[in-house]
């Protein structure tokens, strides 16, 4: 049997896919449950590359009657990618009564399938032949607008992700390369989208050059890609749950006065910003009050949020470090680490906003010889 390029491309894939769902199953410390939902997708993009193969290479046409069927994982993308961001991203967990209301679109095209598995010579059958363009019409058109919804979706939950980590978090924990994933999937229902209407109404197709062939090749990117971050920056498939936020109290002008006042007492004697992984819920431990109250307190009295009021504190520890003679020996990111940063990008970024300048270059104002 020969292979196109093609195709040996996409059996690159299945292998590598194959390889990353293993490489999933062997963590267990960590987002157990939600690299459950991951290794479902990828086991899904598997599957929908196999039947291309499959196809490709006339397989298929030993079972003409469960042609279309393979279809039906077109519509469990957007619901397994969903359940997975959102387990990742938060204490979500998967009941009976949402995985139904998710599933209703694959199972109505399932259903909507059964008569390819009748007979030829069946009504129900021919009746199925009849209409089959209307057919492919409605169902590649919902398919497409159910995985646009659900992508959206996606990028609403990492959103509000990142806006939790800067309010619990001193340190930046996203998982970016979802970023990469969501771009990749939209890449694949752009090119989707405009080779469905170029079909269906003639629609010019900018992406003609490579026709549905770009969905099955951003398919197998996806599976690279993932398998890259695995494999360069595991601790991203090792994430802790984001923290659940609590309803925030209603606290008087005193009460705050007076817990700003302990807050500063507590930064100054026992520097907490010195962890580099510190939390608010790991700070208001410290102050014996709920983070919600903490958050509060750094919201109304410092008008910043956990992060920034956190970073401050470890940029002025920087500079002070920075200006000691027995730190000579050290480099600006060893001064970074030291004042508890721990990401070299952050340090840059924040120290830049408050000072309006880089690091280096106040260092070199400040004249400290630095190696």
């Amino acid at each position: 049997m020969k292979f196109s390029f093609f195709t040996v491309v996409l059996l690159l894939g299945i292998l590598q896919g194959s390889i990353f769902i293993i490489l999933l199953y062997r963590i267990k410390d960590k987002n157990k449950r939600a690299n459950k939902f991951l290794s479902a997708f990828i086991c899904l993009i598997v599957l929908t590359m196999l039947g291309r193969v499959l196809i490709d290479t006339k397989a298929i046409a030993q079972l003409p009657n469960f042609l279309a069927l393979p279809d039906a994982v077109i519509y469990l993308y957007g619901p397994i990618l969903y359940f997975y961001i959102k387990t990742l991203v938060s204490k979500f967990k998967l009941g009976r009564k949402e995985l139904f209301i998710h599933l209703i679109p694959a199972t109505l095209f399932v259903i909507s399938e059964i008569p390819l598995l009748l007979d030829a010579s069946n009504p129900l059958y021919i009746f199925w032949l009849k209409y089959i363009r209307m057919r492919f019409i409605i169902i590649e058109g919902s398919a497409i607008f159910l995985n646009i919804c659900y992508l959206l979706l996606n990028v609403r939950l990492l959103l509000r992700y990142k806006k939790n980590t800067v309010d619990n978090l001193s340190f930046k924990q996203y998982p970016s390369y979802l970023t990469v994933i969501l771009i990749l999937i939209g890449i694949c229902l752009i090119s989707w989208l405009f080779s469905y209407l170029s079909w269906v109404i003639g629609f010019y197709n900018p992406f003609n050059v490579f026709g549905y062939g770009m969905i099955w090749l951003a398919l197998v990117f996806i599976t690279y890609a993932l398998a890259y971050f695995a494999m360069n920056q595991p601790s991203l498939f090792k994430m802790p749950l984001a923290i659940k936020k609590e309803k925030e109290p209603l606290l008087k002008d005193n009460e705050l006065n007076s817990l700003k006042a302990q807050l500063l007492q507590l930064m100054q004697e026992e520097k907490p910003y010195l962890k580099p992984r510190l939390t608010l819920h790991e700070l208001a431990t410290m102050l014996e009050i709920n983070t919600s109250i903490l958050s509060n307190v750094i919201n109304v009295e410092f008008k910043q949020n956990f992060n920034d009021f956190i970073n401050e504190y470890r940029i002025q520890e920087f500079i002070e470090l920075s200006q000691k003679s027995t730190n000579e020996h050290l480099t600006i990111l060893g001064l970074a680490y030291e004042a508890g940063f721990n990401s070299k990008t952050t340090f840059n970024t924040k120290f830049k906003k408050k000072m309006g300048k880089t690091p280096f270059q106040f260092i070199k104002e400040k004249k400290v010889t630095i190696e």
